[in-house]
């Protein structure tokens, strides 16, 4: 319609808050109630079918079910039904995924913090409970091998070893020594 060619204008908005996206409330009036008339012109043209050129006039198109052809718009968002019954598009921002996420991850922590707590009580109890099993089996161990003695007399027989060796042809010269150990061993065993 006109000489010039048209220009695409490109509209550049400041959010302040990455997390957050502001509606008007008429954008929000629209979204809680039933979809508003659509003005004819507000909607894009669709073509309408080729008419088959066999001039057979019992040929329709093909509608989707229900009867009525459908106008497809492209939305981001989860069509869900509000306590009224009304239909409404929430749409997901990457600040409730985010926030979605963070509650999970809590979740698992916390999940994971008490299972670690109740393996730590769980040990804690069994090692105080090993413990004291090792302190009976050890008293019941120490009644039944009696403590290990030093050996009584060793001077006297390292005395009757040495008068042995000095003297191998005459052992009778070791008697006194001999009988200085065979006291000491009696007097051992008695007490």
């Amino acid at each position: 319609m006109g000489a010039t060619a048209s220009s695409t204008r490109r509209l550049t908005v400041k959010n302040d808050d990455p997390r957050i996206i502001q509606v008007t409330e008429d954008v929000v009036n629209r979204l809680r109630s039933a979809p508003a008339p659509v003005v004819a012109s507000a909607l894009p043209d669709i073509p309408s079918p080729p008419v088959p050129e066999s001039g057979d006039e019992n040929v329709q198109p093909v509608l989707p079910s229900g009867g009525q052809p459908q106008r497809y718009t492209e939305t981001a968002g989860i069509l869900s039904v509000n306590r009224d019954g009304k239909p409404i598009i929430e749409t997901v921002t990457a600040y409730h995924v985010r926030q979605q996420k963070d509650a999970e991850i809590r979740n698992n922590d916390l999940l994971w913090g008490n299972k670690l707590k109740d393996l730590e009580t769980r040990y804690a109890s069994s090692a105080f409970a090993s413990q004291e099993e090792f302190g009976t089996k050890l008293d019941k161990l120490k009644t039944l091998v009696p403590k290990v003695q030093e050996v009584p007399c060793k001077s006297l027989s390292s005395k009757v070893a040495e008068c042995y060796s000095s003297n191998p042809n005459q052992p009778l010269r070791c008697s006194e020594e001999v009988k200085h150990f065979a006291r000491c061993v009696e007097q051992a065993q008695a007490a």
